[in-house]
């Protein structure tokens, strides 16, 4: 599902349980190496940049007061050599020869069994019931990153693309976020982790889009429009999450969103590369989270609720909250606060009220 870390699996069976764990490549997983005499669940994976980042930003969420009611964040790392593996565990492993050379870590974690939000959708029957836990499950979402903005903390979600929704769904049927490797602390520009990032045009903002380009051209001083055309293309005239839309509910936003992406970034062409990458951070860093989010649950609202009968003027209406969220414009995308606060009223308003509410935020 994630492709940024590498973890090494193992089967290891004891009275308790049994433990089922590959190699393979990815950020998280569901199968670990557990100490079972512990309440905490092991994992050994090979080091990384992304890793650590996760250990940074994991001791910043476990500052918060009461982080476990949205976090799982990482609880203690130890640095291992694979030599230091005893025989009895290696003879499980599945590896190739590289192993013997690399770098590994540790990571320890609570032993909870999650869900993926998809999971715990698809099996909710009754239609009062879905609509109550996927309201639930976005109002809480809103709040865990409203509690990691107020901590100086970004949340960037990890999944390679629009379908590797990175939401877990704890036992309480809360979600839960787990990985904070793309993580920014928003007060400081972290260029290496920001190049770094494998970005996917259908998942990131177009002004993380820019950012990453540059970064990752570093010959080129500034941004040409010939430049900022092609990347506004693929952002957009690519981007399934609009295809998608568009196809369900037969309005248009990529033409819209392809004008406005040009008008509103022109600005920063032929300006230094420097000043575009410092000027864009400071702006789009905000929103960045809140954009991600807004992708994630409108193709979550495409993948579970019908476009007809009486789920239409829901449909509608949030999905006009969640494209506010990933217009071109910075400065006109809500806020986490704001975001909260209109989707409480939206909440509580009836269809007429709906239709006032999204001419105030219309794209």
């Amino acid at each position: 599902m994630y492709l940024h870390y590498n973890i090494i699996n193992i089967i290891m069976e004891t009275e308790m349980n049994m433990v089922d764990v590959f190699l393979g490549s990815c950020s998280g997983g569901n199968s670990f190496f557990l100490d079972n005499k512990s309440e905490k669940r092991e994992i050994i994976m090979e080091n990384s940049e992304f890793l650590k980042n996760d250990i940074k930003i994991s001791k910043i969420v476990r500052e918060i007061p009461y982080y476990y009611n949205y976090f799982s964040p990482i609880l203690d790392n130890i640095n291992i050599e694979f030599g230091e593996i005893d025989e009895e565990n290696k003879k499980y492993l599945h590896f190739d020869k590289l192993y013997n050379e690399r770098n590994l870590v540790i990571i320890k974690k609570m032993d909870e069994k999650y869900e993926t939000v998809e999971y715990f959708l698809s099996n909710i029957k009754n239609q009062n019931q879905f609509f109550n836990e996927f309201i639930n499950i976005y109002k809480k979402m809103l709040k865990s990153l409203e509690v990691l903005e107020e901590n100086d903390i970004c949340y960037i979600f990890m999944g390679d693309n629009r379908d590797d929704i990175d939401i877990s769904i704890d036992k309480y049927g809360a979600p839960i976020l787990e990985y904070f490797g793309f993580s920014l602390v928003k007060s400081s520009l972290d260029v290496d982790l920001l190049k770094n990032i494998n970005i996917n045009y259908d998942f990131f903002p177009i002004d993380f889009c820019i950012i990453n380009f540059l970064l990752n051209n570093p010959e080129i001083e500034s941004i040409s429009s010939q430049n900022l055309l092609k990347i506004c293309e693929k952002y957009v005239l690519g981007n399934k999450t609009f295809i998608e839309f568009q196809k369900i509910t037969g309005k248009k936003v990529d033409f819209v969103f392809y004008k406005k992406n040009i008008e509103y970034f022109m600005k920063y062409v032929n300006q230094r590369r420097e000043k575009i990458i410092a000027e864009v951070y400071e702006k789009g860093v905000k929103t960045w989270a809140n954009y991600q989010l807004s992708i994630l649950f409108l193709n979550l609202l495409m993948r579970f609720v019908k476009y007809n009968g009486d789920s239409r003027v829901f449909y509608d209406y949030f999905s006009q909250l969640l494209l506010t969220n990933i217009q071109p414009s910075i400065e006109k995308r809500l806020d986490i606060n704001k975001n909260i606060s209109y989707f409480d009223e939206f909440i509580e308003m009836d269809e007429k009220q709906w239709k006032n509410f999204s001419r105030q935020i219309k794209i």
